[in-house]
């Protein structure tokens, strides 16, 4: 067996379990599953893939269910998934090797996140540390929980591991957004009582409203973690925060303030969402040609965190601003560049190009 536990909370996941357990049997690892209080058959389906099941009172703490997880395991290396997060593929060995190299680090995993996007099922990557040694790192936190150490040391910089998870947790109605979004703020306001200046609590309540499309109250936050006197733009977070606040300011039409973005090139330059944001926010400030030069720049990108930020985005942008300067031609070339790309296909038609 594999010398690494892979610890699981859930709290009524029966329609997911079944794909869930059906991808990690493949790999001869321990699993930890840990019941939070499920009404469904969440527990039953569990105990046909593993012996190890556990339950523990759900208590508003993500972390004290985490911990009671990690606590059950046979092995000191954990690695946690979630029942919505299907693994896709993974590099064993590597991972083992890895785990030697790095031994008192963590290991982030590759998370593809579905979410609708203009009507469009879009992939928002997101890298997560869920590998550690839980001799040396546990759980704080009630949502949004973060890996600390247990010496209260600094945390060393992450390394990524080569596992990729499909997350379908965020492409919910709107309905089971807002019932979704208000568990986790209820519990992230009574942490951010203890704590008001904490800007990762800031920023993740900001999200909550954003999840549910509230612009304005989403702003509000992000606009208190940027200015909390604890704000560090080295930390992971940072660079989704940055990104969510600049779209925020667009949302919400203050196009003007959105140019102060242009002052954060040097943290976000390797991602071209930040070059598409930039490239919003010229256009909205009726500045086409510097739209189309940070269009541009995206496509030299290194990195993208929503999918198609690094060719289908920007293609599709440069056409439309060719379209607005009347070069037909070169706006056609652009939106043919793009693969599969909705806007560019109808743009394509209302073109009456074949």
């Amino acid at each position: 067996m594999l010398p690494i536990s892979v610890c699981i909370i859930c709290k009524n996941e029966e329609q997911n379990l079944e794909r869930f357990f059906t991808a990690l049997r493949k790999y001869d690892w321990e699993l930890i599953f840990v019941d939070t209080g499920s009404t469904d058959c969440s527990r039953d389906i569990a105990l046909k893939y593993t012996d190890k099941v556990f339950d523990f009172p759900w208590s508003n703490d993500f972390s004290a269910a985490r911990n009671y997880s990690i606590s059950q395991a046979s092995n000191d290396m954990i690695l946690i998934l979630d029942c919505d997060e299907f693994l896709l593929d993974v590099d064993i060995q590597q991972v083992l090797l890895l785990m030697e190299q790095h031994p008192e680090e963590i290991g982030c995993i590759q998370l593809q996140n579905h979410t609708n996007i203009n009507g469009t099922d879009t992939i928002v990557y997101h890298s997560l540390n869920r590998f550690f040694n839980r001799k040396i790192y546990h759980y704080t936190g009630a949502v949004h929980e973060q890996t600390t150490r247990i010496d209260r040391n600094p945390v060393p910089p992450f390394y990524q591991l080569p596992l990729t998870v499909d997350h379908q947790g965020y492409n919910l109605s709107l309905k089971d957004k807002v019932r979704k979004s208000k568990r986790d703020r209820d519990i992230l306001l009574e942490e951010l009582k203890k704590n008001p200046q904490n800007a990762y609590l800031l920023f993740q309540i900001g999200k909550t409203y954003d999840f549910q499309n509230d612009s304005n109250k989403a702003l509000t936050y992000y606009v208190k973690a940027i200015s909390s006197p604890n704000f560090n733009p080295e930390e992971e977070y940072t660079i989704h925060l940055l990104l969510a606040y600049g779209n925020c300011l667009l949302d919400t039409g203050h196009y003007e303030a959105a140019l102060s973005m242009i002052d954060v090139e040097s943290i976000l330059s390797t991602y071209a969402d930040y070059y598409c944001l930039l490239g919003r926010i010229y256009y909205s400030n009726k500045q086409p040609l510097q739209a189309m030069m940070a269009f541009i720049k995206a496509l030299a990108c290194e990195k993208e965190i929503v999918e198609g930020s690094r060719y289908n985005i920007p293609h599709y942008n440069i056409g439309f601003l060719n379209e607005q300067l009347g070069d037909i031609n070169n706006a056609i070339m652009q939106y043919r560049l793009c693969e599969n790309f909705p806007m560019a296909s109808k743009r394509l038609e209302e073109l009456n190009i074949n």
